[in-house]
């Protein structure tokens, strides 16, 4: 079986020890690519780094997750997203609407989801 893995957390911190073994591991199982998601401004660098390590199977995002909508300053988080979008991401995520837990009031949600998307279309991804 050959598979890509379009949603992985390599960058968190529960890898540290043995996020290779994890990557090669993968590649044992049958994946032909992961995507590093980038979460946050600090998930962003961590899964752009990753990708780094591992040209050519690891690709990565950058994006704020609904969850922390409530934080997100587009004056300040914007143009901070471009920047680690630049290196050759491949997507502004993981950004959305969360319905369920509702962690961040849904205006804010709103109001980060349209400035990501609005990003996203910037930077054709």
């Amino acid at each position: 079986m050959r598979f890509i893995d379009s949603h992985v957390h390599l960058g968190d911190t529960a890898f540290d020890s043995d996020r290779d073994a994890v990557v090669e591991r993968s590649r044992v199982a049958g994946a032909t690519h992961l995507v590093a998601i980038g979460e946050s401004l600090a998930a962003a660098a961590r899964a752009c780094d990753i990708a780094k390590a591992h040209p050519g199977f690891v690709s990565f995002t950058a994006g704020l997750h609904p969850h922390d909508a409530a934080t997100f300053d587009e004056a300040r988080d914007v143009p901070l997203l471009a920047a680690l979008l630049a290196p050759g991401a491949v997507a502004v995520g993981e950004c959305g609407l969360d319905a369920h837990y509702d962690h961040s009031p849904r205006a804010a949600q709103l109001a980060a989801l349209a400035a990501q998307i609005a990003l996203a279309r910037e930077h054709e991804l």
